[in-house]
Parts: C-alpha cells; structure tokens; sequence
C-alpha cells in the first residue's frame, strides 16, 4: 500500500562511557525537539503523515499535507512535527502543538495562531528506492540535496514548512555536555547522537542512535505551612 510507513528506527538513552572508544568525528549529532515524531510520504500522487505510534495525522496538519505534496513521488522522510512559526528562531513549547492534536479541520484562526513545520532528519527512501540499508552519511546528503531542490524549485509557502535539522558541531567527547546545555536555549530537550554509518533499522538497536536528554530542573526550596489556628 502507498500509504504505509516504515518501522520506526529509535533511539536508546546514552549511558555513560558507550561513546568514549568510538571518535566524535564519526557521529552526527542534532538537537532532540519536543514534537512528534513522524514520516511524510509521498506515493502514487497521494500524501500521508504518520506518527510514531502508526496514526495518521495528516487531517490535523493539512499545511504539511500541503507540503508533502511538492515533494517527488517515491519519497518518505522521518522528522519531527513542530509548532514552528515561519519567522520564528525557534519551536513553540509542546503546549502549542497539543491544541493541533486530534483536530480534524483545525480552523484558520488555529492554524495562523499554531503553524506547523516538519523538521526533516532522513531520507528513507528516494523515487521510489529503500534508502535504509546505506549509510546515514549518504542519506543525509542525499535529504541535504532534496531540500536545496525544494527550496529552490518552490517559492509557495508550503516548502517553507520543510526545515532541515542542523548538524551541530562536534569534534571531543569533552564537550558534549556543555552543548547539550545548550538544548533549552533553543527549545530543544537534548541531543541526539547517530553513527554516520548507520542504517536506519527498525525499532530499538542500542549502539547506533542515542538520545542525550537535559537533565531535568531542580529546585531547593522550604515549604512553609501553618496548621489550623
């Protein structure tokens, strides 16, 4: 069936000393967003948008609809679906992306107060052909190639809601941490952290992508009460 997504490949959490024997250089690494985890697929002149959990969610978001349907035909990309406004430098909290969900035909004013964008993060399959099986590296050159198309191909609106995640720069093990601290600055919860030569497998394969969530905030505080007089 055109419509049918690919298993979703995941992400374990990063434990510590997993990464110290393998180079920074050989691992892509990208904010974690707080969205919902999609694939956009193009098939037989027909559009979809799938969510993590195999539900179509494309009646919620018809501007990423609208956005699917300039993409070739044979294409699926897995990204992150986002409350991200056009001019804006970065995401709305998920709170505004809750008032999107389960809505059938979200109305003008909802759509104007809460656009949505699809952050890309792969590229699983491109005319029609599996993508999975080569490595991260080349399949992110080749989304790299498909956005700079779209983008130059299309002045509408709609390609517009195609972001492409950043690459973040990387080059020691010793500064992980303070990029990750980086993450709430920029609306993002973490990083992920994906081998270049990784395939995109199907369900949880630890060793290939990491998720490097913040650490959540704390606060020493004293509670004072006052029992009944």
């Amino acid at each position: 069936m055109p419509s049918r997504p690919y298993p979703f490949f995941l992400a374990s959490p990063l434990e510590p000393g997993q990464l110290s024997d393998t180079p920074a250089s050989g691992w892509l690494v990208e904010w974690k967003w707080d969205g919902i985890r999609g694939q956009m697929i193009r098939r037989a002149g027909q559009s979809f948008l799938w969510s993590r959990g195999e539900e179509l969610i494309h009646a919620a978001f018809p501007e990423l609809i609208e956005l699917a349907a300039l993409l070739p035909n044979g294409t699926v990309l897995d990204g992150e679906v986002l409350v991200w406004p056009p001019w804006a430098e970065r995401p709305q909290p998920f709170q505004m992306l809750q008032r999107r969900l389960g809505r059938k035909a979200p109305g003008r004013a909802l759509l104007a107060e809460c656009p949505a964008a699809f952050v890309a993060y792969d590229l699983l399959e491109r005319d029609g052909d599996d993508l999975r099986p080569a490595p991260l590296s080349q399949r992110r050159a080749a989304l790299e190639e498909l956005h700079q198309q779209l983008q130059e191909a299309s002045a509408t609106p709609a390609a517009g809601r195609l972001r492409l995640s950043s690459l973040l720069p990387l080059s020691a093990w010793t500064q992980l941490d303070a990029l990750r601290d980086q993450a709430r600055a920029v609306g993002a919860e973490g990083l992920m952290l994906k081998h270049a030569e990784s395939a995109y497998q199907a369900g949880r394969r630890r060793g290939h992508w990491w998720k490097h969530k913040l650490e959540p905030l704390r606060l020493d505080a004293v509670l004072l009460y006052e029992i009944g007089r």
